[in-house]
């Protein structure tokens, strides 16, 4: 494997740093379509919806279900799915998508990605976007930004040969962008106060309930989901955030808005990640673990104050 010493063109205008490894990684194929805005698709939801797993346990949606609709609507591009059935046959197919310019996200196994700090540590889906297939070796870019316990990931594009990543493709997928039309205009004024209205609303005081009852019991499984979420929450949010700074040039209320969450309710959130986490290193050394739930209770109902008391929620 070899790292490039420069990164791939339009990575600068992702925000990697709160991204998960996936929507980084659209973003990426966003840029190489020439999408001027590739902040939108992602950040302009602000909810607190949940979703059930096999275990019964409850997740917080994020990035949303509707992740595709949202990218037809703001990019007139969405995605398009395929399992990975062979690795040397994807990748065939990958040199052919490239060599035509259009870049290629993959999803595999981190314990098998030797450019990430999880590669021989944990098994986790993680993406990255193959931009170039030479013989057998492959062109990745990667954006993702995250402090790990193993150590920094940070924005790469490397060389790496496919026998140094076919473990990780057994189970994996792949995807592109299709185009499905002109993206539509966009009503800042409507997307801000439906926001408010689905947050200030009952089915997310509900959801808040359960979700905190969900963790009524701490215990090591808990906390890794709980961790997980909060990570996730604290992305989101404060992507939100950056984003209604900048619709706030047409839309000026969204301004207040923008910061009374980048600096009241993201440091919250920072906070009962952080906190989440010591639990977690304390169950793990069979310690006894802080008290995460007050922290999430004090930080959802604020949220929930927030978009019942903001101005733009009357508009």
């Amino acid at each position: 494997m070899d790292y490039e010493n420069s990164l791939f063109p339009g990575i600068g205008l992702i925000d990697a740093d709160v991204m998960d490894c996936i929507s980084g990684n659209i973003a990426v194929l966003l840029t190489q379509a020439g999408v001027d805005d590739v902040r939108t698709p992602f950040a302009h939801a602000w909810a607190f919806r949940l979703v059930g797993d096999e275990t019964g346990g409850l997740s917080v949606e994020l990035p949303a279900k509707t992740l595709n609709e949202s990218l037809s609507h703001f990019t007139g591009r969405r995605l398009r799915w395929r399992d990975i059935r062979g690795a040397a046959d994807s990748v065939n197919e990958w040199r052919d998508l490239t060599a035509q310019g259009q870049g290629v996200l993959v999803v595999g196994d981190a314990y098998d990605l030797p450019w990430v700090p999880y590669f021989g540590h944990e098994h986790m889906q993680h993406g990255f976007v193959v931009v170039g297939v030479e013989g057998s070796t492959l062109r990745v870019v990667d954006p993702y930004d995250n402090v790990t316990r193993w150590g920094r990931a940070v924005p790469v594009t490397v060389r790496v040969g496919l026998h140094e990543v076919e473990r990780a493709l057994t189970a994996g997928s792949w995807a592109t962008l299709e185009e499905v039309g002109r993206r539509r205009d966009v009503s800042v004024a409507d997307i801000v106060a439906r926001n408010c209205k689905v947050m200030s609303s009952d089915a997310t005081a509900d959801n808040v309930r359960r979700f905190l009852t969900s963790y009524d019991e701490l215990t090591r499984e808990s906390l890794q989901n709980l961790t997980l979420q909060t990570w996730l929450l604290t992305r989101d949010r404060e992507l939100h955030s950056r984003w209604l700074f900048d619709v706030a040039n047409v839309y000026p209320p969204a301004d207040d808005l923008a910061r009374v969450l980048a600096d009241q309710v993201v440091p919250q959130w920072k906070k009962a990640q952080e906190l989440s986490y010591i639990a977690l290193r304390r169950a793990e050394g069979g310690k006894s673990v802080p008290n995460v739930q007050e922290e999430l209770r004090i930080v959802l109902r604020n949220e929930i104050h927030l978009a019942k008391n903001s101005a733009v929620s009357r508009v």
